[in-house]
């Protein structure tokens, strides 16, 4: 399985979520996350099957430069209504010793 850096349109995506879902949409904040995107370790993999059924598809998995600890994992999921994939955070961990 190969990975992959992610496109600009994947970027943008993940500002857009984290922007929605985190800050409430504080545009004010736009500069701080595009700053902590552009600065993460992120890996795409286009073609992620689990080894049960499950899940089949793209995934995105962030690393902050704060620590490894702070990770993030991406799916993209289908909307019902127009087929549409949009990103979805499947998990997020953010330990400390």
């Amino acid at each position: 399985m190969q990975s992959r850096i992610p496109t600009k349109e994947e970027k943008i995506e993940l500002v857009e979520y984290i922007l929605k879902y985190d800050l409430k949409n504080d545009e004010n904040e736009r500069a701080n996350i595009e700053g902590l995107v552009e600065s993460a370790a992120i890996a795409v993999f286009d073609n992620y099957i689990t080894s049960s059924p499950g899940y089949s598809g793209k995934i995105m998995i962030v690393v902050y430069d704060g620590a490894p600890e702070m990770t993030e994992t991406y799916t993209w999921v289908k909307n019902s209504e127009n087929n549409i994939a949009k990103l979805y955070r499947n998990v997020a961990v953010n330990t400390s010793h």
